[in-house]
């Protein structure tokens, strides 16, 4: 069903309180270690407009929405963790996503892998997958995802 992928607008009760609790100190914490780190680029205005859309849209509804439905319905057992039923499909897609995010293609296709840029998408899926499991939908992943690489990207214009 268009629940089991999260392709639902309810949100199941404490959502608000229980994601808030676990999303603001993650966004500030990343925020605190992007301003730290940073290359100091200014990004451009297409930019700003496709990190406040699309990444959400595109990387929630296949890595916690279709992924994550599959996943989860090949390995049936779960655990509760802070109010949210997680099981093997949390820990797939948790490093299918930090592994997407390791390898760049360049403009002569040569193609790079680094851990480095693994270290933010792991721990950022693995906050997105938990208030999917918690929420029950992908709309507050999709919200998290975007606020989290817009608030990146403000981060550096601040360092």
């Amino acid at each position: 069903s268009r629940q089991d992928f999260g392709l639902t607008l309810t949100q199941r009760p404490g959502t608000l309180r229980a994601v808030l609790s676990v999303i603001v100190p993650y966004l500030l914490i990343m925020m605190a270690i992007v301003w730290m780190t940073s290359s100091h680029d200014v990004p451009d205005g297409e930019s700003w407009a496709f990190q406040f859309t699309m990444p959400g849209f595109a990387e929630e509804l296949y890595f916690r929405g279709v992924l994550l439905a599959l996943c989860d319905r090949m390995y049936a057992g779960r655990k509760t963790i802070l109010g949210a039923p997680l099981g093997f499909g949390a820990i797939a897609t948790t490093i299918a996503f930090a592994f997407a995010h390791s390898f760049s293609v360049h403009k002569n296709l040569a193609v790079d892998f680094s851990v480095m840029p693994m270290i933010f998408p792991f721990v950022g899926s693995f906050v997105a997958v938990w208030i999917r499991a918690r929420s029950g939908s992908l709309v507050v992943p999709v919200l998290a995802h975007n606020a989290s690489n817009v608030l990146a990207m403000v981060a550096t214009l601040f360092a």
